[in-house]
């Protein structure tokens, strides 16, 4: 373990995932009582998340939707209004959201930063996020969007250190002069009369509001700002994903023709000075759809056929059949003996999950031979459906076309949607590496099969690993990972990542408020993200004692592509344990001596 790469290691089990929410007092209206919150009338949707936009849902596990107006979300300079479809299907809040907001004459100063992040439990803290159930505060920390410096434009953005929990109101104070306050909200403060508040919200801040925080010792009369939201539960974030992954176990055990495809380039002589792999197979097989349409011919045609599949009530349904195409690679140790000479041995699956829009030829890289032939491990990588190499034009497009039918920001859930498909693929595809394709003369030397079916395990960098946090959630087959550059939530990751440049600046030109491309990409974009990136199954993973998983988190400082700031926030939800001769301490994660090469404690 070296200095410049801590390692955060995450021993993964406990209690189980629940959802609640403290609505049993409040009545929450059938439709919302306006297309913007007036506490903030900067632009529309802000403050962001907020119970403004939340109606009633019995039907929903938190007894609400979102209930976004069609005139609510940003609008282009196309003049294409984005549509709230894909957002008001949730039933809540992400529990990764970032609250934003836009203050005039705003003074940050002695708020809470990053590296102080311990200082929000100090009495006098200008902000406050109060967990409505417990009275609870809940750390974050304050930022000014720096991705602008017209001041006019800047939004202040409160960061959570961790994610919040399924199911649950949480109450954002602003105080301490941070700003100024609007008239609605300085209306609502003082309790005076105003035709900017409806009554159904003076009526929810008298009674849901304002009581919480004065139980919590917060005078109302020095508030800037407050609101409330609510986080979506655990069925309404990640339901449609467990579904898909449920069903494709079904399909799998009906025993369907996978139309396995297998080839091999000619074996290499191990004996040559420097050779790792002994063997590169390449093949593809069936895999269960769940897209409206398989992958088109023409990249450029992806809008709702890159969704989702949806019955009546919203579920995705199977669609037919799609082809996965993957890469293994036997290394010289596996075929001749870690020894070179004992004879070859089945040997763990290691499963790769390759970079930001790659593919699966990363693989191939000689670091990643040297490693498997080293330890004796057998390479097995897919691309990854929706986040691979060739969704790149699909997802330029669909932000960067005027076209107000298929490909605008309105269907960003493309993304998202199509990576669930991509989940299950990664998921079946570790299934049929160790119990159908070990078993092709091809994955044996000699007479002996050189895959054990009994052991998986996975080794992600960069969106590799970011992704990796969530397969690894998600597969019965993977007992153990490392996560290289890893972070989350990708609302954290994205501002600050200089790979993000070129998409940040479609949204930038596609946007007509600088204000509501932060709210698109911090605040609308996670909403969807969830199901497929580490922060939706954070508690999972750490919680769920039904899927106990030992984790690697390797991180680097000074990373411009992943911040390091996303693998702090993972390892607060894991209860992560870093070495003590990492470079720095993490605010929330405790330090400890990870032994010496390896750990298996």
């Amino acid at each position: 373990m070296t200095r410049q790469a801590p390692l955060l290691l995450v021993l993964l089990a406990a209690c189980g995932v629940g959802t609640t929410v403290d609505d049993a007092v409040i009545a929450w209206p059938e439709v919302v009582a306006g297309s913007c919150d007036p506490t903030d009338p900067s632009v529309c949707a802000l403050p962001w998340p907020s119970s403004h936009f939340l109606v009633a849902d019995e039907s929903s596990g938190t007894g609400v939707r979102l209930g976004l107006a069609a005139d609510t979300l940003p609008i282009t300079y196309d003049d294409i209004q984005v549509d709230p479809f894909f957002w008001n299907e949730r039933d809540g809040f992400s529990i990764n959201s970032a609250a934003i907001t836009y203050l005039e004459d705003r003074d940050l100063s002695g708020t809470i930063t990053v590296d102080d992040i311990g200082a929000y439990l100090q009495a006098d803290a200008k902000t406050v996020i109060l967990d409505a159930e417990t009275g609870e505060r809940h750390p974050h920390w304050v930022e000014l969007d720096t991705t602008t410096e017209d001041e006019g434009q800047q939004v202040v953005i409160l960061r959570p250190a961790k994610p919040y929990e399924w199911g649950r109101r949480y109450v954002v104070a602003l105080r301490g002069g941070i700003g100024k306050s609007s008239p609605a909200f300085a209306a609502l403060r003082d309790d005076t009369q105003s035709d900017l508040v409806p009554d159904v919200r003076r009526t929810h801040y008298e009674d849901n509001i304002f009581p919480v925080l004065e139980e919590a010792g917060i005078d109302r009369s020095g508030l800037v700002l407050a609101w409330d939201f609510v986080t979506a539960s655990r069925e309404g974030t990640l339901g449609r994903q467990e579904w898909i992954l449920q069903d494709m176990e079904a399909w799998y055990a009906e025993g369907p023709d996978l139309g396995v495809q297998i080839e091999a380039d000619a074996d290499k002589d191990c004996s040559k000075d420097g050779e790792n792999i002994f063997r590169d197979i390449r093949g593809s097989f069936n895999v269960p759809l769940y897209m409206q349409f398989d992958q088109p011919e023409d990249p450029l045609v992806k809008g709702p056929e890159a969704l989702l599949t949806r019955d009546a009530k919203g579920q995705p349904f199977r669609n037919g059949t799609s082809r996965a195409d993957f890469v293994a690679r036997i290394p010289c140790s596996v075929a001749q003996g870690l020894d070179g000479s004992s004879g070859p041995f089945a040997a763990p699956v290691l499963q790769y999950g390759h970079g930001l829009l790659g593919d699966k030829g990363e693989a191939r890289t000689g670091w990643l031979a040297r490693m498997a032939d080293t330890y004796g491990f057998v390479i097995f990588a897919m691309d990854w459906t929706g986040f691979m190499e060739d969704d790149v034009p699909g997802i330029t497009f669909m932000l960067a076309s005027a076209n107000g039918d298929d490909t605008n920001p309105s269907h960003f859930a493309i993304i998202p949607e199509r990576s669930m498909q991509g989940m299950m693929e990664q998921v079946l595809g570790l299934r049929v590496m160790r119990e159908v394709l070990s078993k092709d003369p091809l994955l044996a030397v000699g007479s002996t099969p050189v895959v054990d079916p009994g052991k998986g395990y996975y080794l992600g960098n960069s969106q590799g690993g970011i992704l990796g946090a969530a397969l690894l959630a998600m597969s019965p087959d993977l007992e153990r990972g490392v996560l290289g550059v890893v972070g989350g939530p990708y609302s954290l990751l994205l501002p600050r990542s200089k790979d993000f440049d070129p998409f940040f600046a479609i949204f930038r030109n596609k946007l007509v408020d600088h204000r509501e491309t932060m709210l698109f990409v911090v605040g609308l974009t996670q909403q969807l993200w969830d199901p497929t990136e580490p922060g939706g199954w954070m508690w999972d993973l750490a919680r769920d004692a039904t899927k106990p998983k030992r984790t690697l988190m390797q991180v680097a400082i000074y990373d411009n592509q992943v911040t390091t700031l996303g693998a702090h926030y993972m390892a607060r939800a894991y209860d992560a344990k870093i070495g003590t001769n990492a470079v720095r301490d993490v605010w929330g994660v405790e330090a400890v001596d990870l032994g010496g090469e390896g750990y298996e404690g």
